[in-house]
Parts: C-alpha cells; structure tokens; sequence
C-alpha cells in the first residue's frame, strides 16, 4: 500500500500536468462537482507547489512545463499588480515605466485570470519562483536557465526589492501575512522573508551561472544579508511573527495547531534550513513538535512527512504518512481532504514527495540516499529518484544499513555524496574502474564525473547511529555562570557542549570530552547575550559523535 501510494502521486500527476494542457488544480482531471470547492482554483499557498513537489525529486521535471506556459498567461496581470502595489505600500521606489517586477497571486483560475489577493502573504511570488529554480537546479539545463528560469527569478527579485522597507536595520516585507493565519497586516513575517531570501539568493546564483550583469542584480547582492529570513524564539521555535516571543504567543489569536506551518518553508521545500544550520534545523524540530500531529488536513499530513524528513525523523515522518494512508485516503486512494467527503488532489501528490524525501534528499547539493529511512522500512531499494545537479540516484538497503548505491551524472559535474562510513566502501564506475575521490571525514566524498557516467558504492561499512543524550537543563544560573545538567546516553565516552547565540544558523563548540551529565558553563559575554540555544551531544569510544542532540534555550533575565 505504501509503495503504491508513492507511485499513485506520481501517475496522477503524470495524468493531469502534460504540455498544452492546464496545470492540475485541487481536484487535478477527477474533478466530479457541479460546483467544487474552492472553485477547483489554483491555491499558491501550498496547493499548487504540493502539486509539483514530486516533479523534480520524483523524476519528472518535464511535467513542470504545463505550469510553466500557465504562468506566461497570468503574469501580465500580475506586473501590473506590481506596480499597484508599490505605488500603494513603498512608492518612493516605483518605476514610473511600470518595470516594477511581478507580484506573487494567492488564487488564479483560467477563466478570471488572476486573483488580486495579498492575504496569503507577497511570499507567493517568491514561492512560484522557487519552482522555477528547481526546474533548472534538477535538470542543470542552462538553456532553460536562461529562457525560462532567470527571467521568472529575476521579475520577482524585482518586484521584492523595491516592496521591501528598512526597519530597524533590515529590509522587510509591509505589509505581511503568514498563509491563513488570522494575524494579518503585520511586518516581517518569517514566510515572505524567508521565500524573498530563497528568491534573491537563487537569483544572484543563476545570474552568475549565465554571466549576466542586468542593472538590478547589485541591489539584490547588497540586500540579500538584510532580508533577515529566521527568528528564533524564546520557546526554541522558528518564529511565524516577528513580535512572536514563546512559541505562538503573537497576540493572542494564532492558531498553534495550525495545517500551515509557512514558517518552515525554508527548510521544506526550500534550502536555506540544511545540514549546513544545524542550529536552525533543530528549531525546525522544536516547532513541529510544538505543532503537533492534530491536524487530520490531507495535505498538512503530507507537508510534515517531507518537514520530518528533512530533520532525519524518518520515525516520526512515517506516523504522519501512516495517519495520512489510514485517515484520508479512500478505497480508490483519492485524498480525502478532511477525513471528510471531500476530494482535494494535492495530498496525492504530497505523499509521493514525502517518501522521496525519506529515501533522498540533496537541498545543499549534496546527495544524500536514506537520510531518514524509518525502521518499519528496515529492507528494501528504490531506483531512479533525482537529485538537484541532475543525478540520478538508486539504493538497495538491508537492515537498515545500504549495501548499494549507484547514481547517473545526467548533466555531468561534481558529485558530493553523503552516506556514513561512504569514504570507506568501494566506490567504482558501471564497468568496474575505481572512481578517484576527495574524502570530507568519513561521511561525504567528492567526485568529478563527466555527463552518462555511473557511480556505483559497495561493501559500505556498517554504522550504527550514536544515541544522543536527553532532557537538557539550565538548572542554576548566576552571573557570569550557569549550570546544565542532562540525561545520559549509553553510548557515551564523553559529551561535547555548544551554543547558538540570538539567531545563529550554527552552533560554536565551547567543550569537550565532558565525562559526567552536568556542566558548569563560564564565559565573559553571558551577561552580553539575551538568548542561546545549548546542544549537548554524545561522542561514543570510537570517535563518532551523535547528529541529533539534547536542546535547551537560556535566556538572560
């Protein structure tokens, strides 16, 4: 059933998403309402873009093209929506020539073309655009980079970069909404400034691919470090508002239970939360826990498999797609949106994400198979995901623990493979010559391949993952000083100690080979820092430390 459910995403897409057809909207070509709901509208606040998650990573980017050619319809309205609203929300920087950019909509349909709706948040647009560098990062067609992706990116950087408004030192979004949350107006919300920094980001990237040196592409260089796109919050949490300090407390009226979770849209399906900011992708962890499993919303179940995923919880991934198969999917496997007689397409494909997710990721470019694999799925294989830089990646696993992995350099490039123990197994091309590589550790290699070439990776040592220790504790702190104080693991030899400061990406190592379950911190700049966020970790006898840990926040008093 589990299988078939990944497979099904991927046929009901391929049915409802080729080229010279409409894009699939809630209820894709199966639609059976007179009147369906929602209007059977394009949703750009989740919807559309659950929609097209499995094109890329499931391996069928020329499913994208449907979107792209609707896209080229609605975006003439959308440019002069621009330029309505900078004239409204940041005149001083408009273009009187109405070269103002694109702005994201929240709902398009084919017959009315465009919804003029900021409510969802101007992140949209930046969202849309997101899609389209993923159209190039998996395929690595630059001519497509060129014709189709950049001009899209580029619109939609300008159109940001002159909405944006200087506050307190950083350029944020006014006005600003997180997708149906019912706080709206605000500043600054994490959503938009966390899809405009994607956008600018991916945008300077493929500027610099193509040589290009239009006017604007300064401005978005020396605004990217202040669009300010993760605040982490008292309780641990990525912040939904900027005036949010415990998890939710944002006046009063926020949902903490909410289907949307739009603040974690920098780690799922974006890339600015990876392996590279652990401090962040513990705050990711921090806030789907605090979201909980409550929500029984098709979609939203999906979503939190790929969030899960992302963080290398393939466990609690797997509860979420269990409550999806078990809560909302009917007899013929159709989502049922609310565990109710209602139809909505977009978890179907959200599933079929999901799964890729659990079985490869690769959002910092490194490709990375079984990165969350869930126990229930101790034996099995896959063939033929796909991997940002257009690899082509397969893996055979028993016991948890791969036995093979061979990937297919499409569009040639270098290759960085993570897996533990990788550095070590036998690593040779389909005809059996030994492949050159450069080892990072013993976990990640780096190999110059040319384009058609496989890689295959045998006789991979066994690892077995480091229990990480528990229930972190501030339990004194005075002055200059504090004391922590944790559960221990098993596997300890000895723990080592670090912090985050403030928002740090992160973490600075500042002990080791700490032989009890306690610690006093000192450190001169305690009384200077406001709020930390403390990992401990464990270090087992043969070196190798725990990737997860135990998290506390101090704050200072």
């Amino acid at each position: 059933l589990e299988e078939l459910a990944f497979q099904y995403g991927r046929y009901m897409l391929i049915c409802s998403s080729r080229k010279g057809t409409l894009p699939p909207h809630l209820q894709g070509i199966w639609n059976v309402y007179a009147r369906p709901p929602w209007s059977s509208q394009y949703l750009h606040d989740t919807n559309v873009q659950m929609a097209y998650a499995p094109a890329f990573c499931a391996n069928l980017p020329e499913l994208f093209e449907s979107y792209a050619d609707f896209f080229n319809i609605f975006v003439h309205q959308q440019r002069q929506y621009a330029t309505q609203y900078i004239e409204q929300y940041n005149p001083s920087q408009l273009d009187p020539n109405g070269d103002n950019g694109w702005s994201g909509p929240f709902w398009t349909n084919p017959y009315n073309v465009t919804g003029k709706s900021p409510v969802a948040g101007f992140g949209t647009g930046s969202w849309i655009a997101q899609m389209f560098w993923d159209y190039y990062d998996y395929t690595r067609d630059e001519s497509l980079l060129a014709e189709t992706v950049y001009p899209v990116m580029y619109e939609q950087a300008n159109f940001v970069s002159r909405f944006v408004k200087e506050v307190d030192g950083v350029l944020l979004a006014d006005p600003s909404s997180s997708p149906e949350q019912k706080l709206r107006n605000t500043v600054g919300t994490t959503f938009d400034q966390q899809m405009f920094y994607e956008n600018h980001h991916n945008t300077l990237t493929a500027a610099k691919i193509l040589g290009r040196s239009d006017k604007r592409l300064d401005i978005y260089e020396k605004q990217l470090p202040l669009l300010d796109p993760i605040q982490i919050g008292k309780s641990g949490q990525i912040k939904e508002f900027r005036q949010e300090e415990y998890y939710c407390d944002a006046d009063k009226v926020l949902d903490p239970h909410h289907r949307h979770t739009s603040m974690l849209l920098g780690e799922y399906p974006g890339q600015l939360i990876n392996d590279t900011t652990p401090a962040w992708l513990d705050a990711v962890k921090k806030t789907l826990t605090l979201r909980t499993r409550k929500s029984n919303i098709g979609w939203a179940r999906a979503e939190r498999v790929a969030f899960w995923a992302r963080v290398h919880d393939g466990d609690e991934a797997y509860l979420f797609f269990q409550d999806l198969l078990g809560g909302n999917f009917l007899h013929n496997l159709f989502n049922d949106h609310r565990g109710g007689p209602l139809f909505q397409a977009d978890a179907n494909y959200g599933a079929t994400a999901g799964v890729a997710e659990l079985l490869m990721q690769s959002q910092d470019h490194v490709v990375s198979p079984l990165p969350a694999l869930p126990c229930a799925w101790s034996d099995g294989s896959y063939r033929g995901l796909l991997a940002r830089g257009n690899f082509e990646v397969s893996a055979q696993w028993s016991n948890g623990q791969a036995s093979r992995v061979e990937v297919v350099s499409n569009a040639g490039g270098t290759l960085a493979l993570r897996y533990p123990n990788v550095a070590k197994a036998v690593i040779k091309t389909s005809e059996g010559q030994t492949v050159d590589f450069v080892a990072k550790g013993t976990d990640q290699v780096s190999i110059e391949t040319t384009k058609g070439q496989i890689v295959v990776v045998t006789d991979i040592p066994a690892c077995t993952p480091v229990v990480a220790p528990s229930n972190l504790k501030v339990v004194k702190d005075v002055k200059s000083q504090f004391e922590l104080a944790w559960t221990g693991s098993k596997d300890a030899a000895t723990y080592n100690l670090y912090r985050a400061v403030g928002n740090a990406p992160d973490y600075e190592r500042i002990a080791s080979n700490i032989k009890g379950t306690g610690f006093v911190y000192k450190a001169a700049d305690l009384k200077q820092i406001d709020q930390m966020t403390l990992k401990v970790t464990t270090v087992r006898a043969d070196g190798r430390e725990s990737r997860e840990g135990a998290t506390a926040v101090r704050l200072l008093h």
